[in-house]
């Protein structure tokens, strides 16, 4: 039997699919390279980022939510408005 709780993890973690032009952008996304070289752009962030990245392309908020609650919380307590 499959646990519930994946389920529920799992059509949370579609949900965005649902949306109108969510294909065509993603297949943008893709012919661009997606994430494939940030190294160099990283530094033109200007602003306060937090990046959380799961383990194995997973989604880090369903597979440790309070982890990542609190990485949220310390980084929120920490950014100047």
């Amino acid at each position: 039997m499959v646990n519930p709780t994946l389920i529920d993890a799992l059509r949370c973690s579609f949900l965005h699919q649902e949306m109108p032009g969510w294909r065509e952008s993603i297949a943008s996304f893709t012919r661009s390279g997606g994430y494939s070289d940030l190294s160099d752009r990283i530094a033109q962030v200007i602003h306060p980022t937090l990046i959380l990245w799961g383990k194995a392309e997973h989604v880090p908020h369903f597979d440790q939510p309070r982890v990542v609650a609190n990485h949220l919380l310390s980084f929120m307590q920490h950014v100047e408005y």
